[in-house]
């Protein structure tokens, strides 16, 4: 088991070599180190793999309980830390079969050259390709609209006379959401949008009728005149400015 196991790896770890020696590995981690200035544990997971990857030099397959033991880590805290160098471009784990037995067996641990000596090119490339696909993507977001986003839309016009404030507008919805002749139908929220709009111009309309009552009985009191003094005496100069 151990010779079938030894012998994939070797063979796979030919095909993965990116480096000619050991000295241009740690040049290329020197690079990602300054490039990615590492965790403690990130550079403490390269310097385990560099160790063990002297006979192919950036190759090597230790598994990654192996790799917890020496850190003296937890398992989980290995795998975020290798994602995260994933991630970053300066590995990557490829998987090896065993043609006998027909099973997984640990993967291979590859150092990645740096991208300020190699694949720069490649892997601007693909990020070019990726982007214009985000951005194709969003510009055809907006067409597939739901029916009922487009419902809300002819209901909520954007009307200045409706500037509903934010607490007014959170007030109606707690008191609609317990109304229980709302809450059932396929257009549920189209209803919900419909009832508030109709209890806001009600209030609205109850301010307005109130507002209109409180100035048409208010009295304005002239000034003191000063010059033509008022004949106390008199009972009507007294109440004149009531009428």
């Amino acid at each position: 088991m151990t010779a079938i196991l030894s012998a994939v790896h070797h063979k796979a770890a030919k095909q993965h070599v990116a480096f000619a020696s050991v000295k241009e590995m740690d040049h290329h981690l020197m690079l990602h180190h300054q490039t990615h200035r590492f965790t403690a544990n990130e550079y403490l997971i390269l310097r385990i793999l560099s160790q063990h990857s002297l006979t192919y030099p950036g190759v090597s397959w230790l598994k990654l309980q192996t790799i917890a033991e020496k850190m003296h880590k937890s398992i989980r805290t290995v795998r975020r830390t290798v994602a995260a160098l994933e991630k970053y471009y300066v590995i990557k784990r490829v998987p090896v079969m065993k043609k006998t037995n027909g099973g997984n067996t640990s993967n291979l641990l590859v150092i990645l050259p740096a991208e300020s000596a190699h694949g720069s090119g490649d892997r601007a490339q693909m990020s070019g390709r990726t982007n214009t696909t985000s951005r194709a993507e969003t510009e055809t977001l907006p067409k597939k609209r739901s029916s009922e986003s487009v419902s809300l839309e002819k209901n909520i016009k954007q009307d200045n006379k409706r500037n509903i404030s934010e607490q007014h507008f959170r007030t109606l919805i707690k008191l609609k959401w317990k109304d229980q002749t709302i809450r059932c139908g396929s257009a549920y929220m189209e209803k919900v949008v419909h009832t508030l709009l109709a209890e806001y111009e009600k209030r609205e309309a109850a301010k307005r009728r109130l507002q209109k009552r409180r100035q048409s009985t208010k009295k304005t009191i002239p000034a003191y005149d000063w010059l033509n003094e008022i004949n106390a005496a008199d009972i009507t100069e007294r109440t004149t400015w009531l009428n």
